[in-house]
């Protein structure tokens, strides 16, 4: 079945590209609101967490690998 109207449909896809940046446009340019505050202070508490778990996690591993090894040796 052939259409009765043709329709460029890559100028739809275009048209709707193009309008879908312009929207993430203004959202990008948008000021800051408080719960965005909100949002990026628990991202940086977070961040601060990850990486004082993540030496510990270190230290454990670093541990427990060093106590399998004498133990194996002794």
């Amino acid at each position: 079945m052939t259409p009765t109207i043709p329709l460029p449909t890559d100028n739809i896809h275009k048209f709707v590209c193009l309008f879908g940046l312009a929207v993430i446009e203004l959202q990008a340019n948008a000021p800051p609101t408080e719960v965005d505050a909100d949002r990026l202070k628990l991202a940086k508490a977070m961040l601060s967490v990850t990486t004082q778990n993540r030496q510990a996690g270190t230290w454990g591993i670093a541990a427990t690998l060093s106590i399998g090894l004498v133990s194996c040796h002794g």
